[in-house]
C-alpha cells in the first residue's frame, strides 16, 4: 500500500491586523503558532493567489475594502484566541 503525503502551501504573517483583514475577507486561517521564547504569534493561512494579492494590497496601503463589523469581529476573535486560548 502506498501512502501519499500532500503538502499544503501556507502563508504566514505576524501582522495582527493583516491577519484580521485576511480573515474578515474570507480567507481561512489554518492555525496560530505561538512562540514560547518571545511570546510572539504567527498567523498561518492556506495559501492562494487571491490571498497573496489581498495581502500585498493591504501592506502597500492600496485601497482595500472589508465589512467593518466583520473586521471588528475578527479582531475580537483573534484577541480571544491569543489571550484566552
Amino acid at each position: 500500500m502506498t501512502a501519499f503525503i500532500f503538502m499544503i502551501e501556507s502563508f504566514t504573517t505576524s501582522n495582527f491586523y493583516l491577519a484580521a483583514f485576511l480573515n474578515a475577507s474570507g480567507f481561512e486561517m489554518a492555525r496560530i503558532e505561538k512562540l514560547v521564547i518571545d511570546g510572539k504569534s504567527t498567523f498561518v493561512f492556506y495559501e492562494s493567489p487571491e490571498l497573496q494579492k489581498m495581502a500585498a494590497a493591504f501592506l502597500m496601503e492600496n485601497k482595500v475594502s472589508v465589512d467593518v463589523h466583520r473586521f471588528i469581529e475578527k479582531i475580537k476573535r483573534l484577541k480571544s484566541a491569543l489571550y484566552d486560548g
